[in-house]
């Protein structure tokens, strides 16, 4: 028993470090913002199952505030910034690509997250590809994490509401060695665009 605590544990704070330095959430469909147009928000997210079994309370949540710009014609960039489980901080940048447009969107994002966690910088380099319409949308994803490699995994979401206010929720799905962690997802996104 004593052997299988000796590598449980090690495991578990690795998978600890590693998602407490990326964003689990999508939080945009894949068609890409007009030219300067921009979005601001906050996300909820619970901890996954993984983390309250043994580290956290099944109360802990993370918390993100996310902005979108458009700059170009088919592209838009985006910014969040995180704290998982209420205590650790990180930051997440990415762009988007949108290369379809008819009869569905279809786009492309890269992204990358960091975050100076425990005196460590972990980072993780994202991937998604998103297709659907602007109120309902699917993807995959594959993500590298410089302390767990690599794990894909997939979301499902819908945006509801008008232009100016909307509601985005999400079911995220990862797969890590043999675990897999469901990850749903609440956002709410001001436009502040004229």
């Amino acid at each position: 028993m004593k052997s299988k605590c000796k590598l449980i544990y090690p495991m578990v704070a690795m998978l600890f470090v590693g998602c407490a330095s990326f964003s689990l959430n999508t939080a945009q469909s894949p068609k890409v913002l007009n030219v300067h147009e921009n979005v601001y928000g906050v996300s909820v997210l619970p901890v996954p199952k993984t983390f309250y079994d043994t580290t956290l309370s099944a109360k802990s949540l993370t918390y993100e505030l996310f902005g979108r710009f458009g700059q170009f014609e088919k592209v838009d960039f985006g910014l969040k910034m995180g704290l998982f489980a209420s205590m650790f901080p990180y930051f997440y940048l990415d762009g988007k690509y949108q290369f379809i447009s008819d009869p569905i969107f279809s786009s492309l994002i890269l992204g990358v997250s960091f975050a100076p966690n425990f005196g460590i910088v972990v980072y993780t380099l994202h991937s998604t590809l998103l297709f659907g319409k602007d109120y309902l949308y699917a993807g995959a994803k594959f993500n590298y994490n410089n302390f767990l490699g690599p794990f894909p995994g997939a979301v499902l979401g819908c945006q509801i509401g008008p232009k100016q206010i909307k509601i985005l929720p999400e079911l995220n799905i990862y797969w890590y060695q043999s675990m897999v962690m469901y990850v749903p997802s609440l956002s709410f996104r001001l436009n502040l665009s004229k």
